[in-house]
């Protein structure tokens, strides 16, 4: 079984592929893209809590990766300290437990609402339909901002 995650087989239905690479290829590396694959749980969990790894990325991408590399290349996640510690102390700051408790019957109220619409439509994308909408809300910006 040929691993490419660009492949249409693997987009319909990728997790024969998963089960394959976590059986007999757990840590790989692919070429066409020069990147390390980790396929168990365990692995990348102890990957991530390994402090001689950084999260931030490093190099050029392939170019079919380039925009994706522009995206995350700002993320809090992938940062490395100090930028991270600095960022995630300003992050931590609004977003105090008392805060989201403030914002808890606004978010319900709106995840109702899209909800309800998904029940009307009778069929959802969950990124367009739901996460993108949720998270854009100008409800919840009003609510955190008061």
């Amino acid at each position: 079984m040929e691993f490419d995650p660009r492949a249409p087989e693997f987009r319909a239905d990728p997790y024969p592929f998963y089960d394959m690479l976590r059986s007999y290829a757990p840590v790989f590396f692919w070429e066409p893209w020069g990147v390390w694959f980790l396929t168990r749980h365990e692995d990348c969990q102890m990957l991530l809590r390994d402090d001689r790894l950084g999260h931030e990325m490093i190099g050029e991408p392939p170019e079919q990766q380039q925009a994706i590399w522009d995206l995350q290349r700002n993320w809090l996640l992938l940062m490395n300290p100090p930028d991270h510690t600095r960022l995630r102390g300003l992050v931590h700051k609004a977003f105090t437990p008392r805060t989201v408790a403030q914002l808890r019957d606004t978010i319900q109220q709106v995840t109702n609402q899209l909800i309800d619409n998904v029940a009307i439509a009778g069929e959802m994308d969950l990124v367009r339909d739901f996460a993108y909408p949720l998270a854009c809300c100008r409800d919840l910006f009003h609510a955190w901002r008061s």
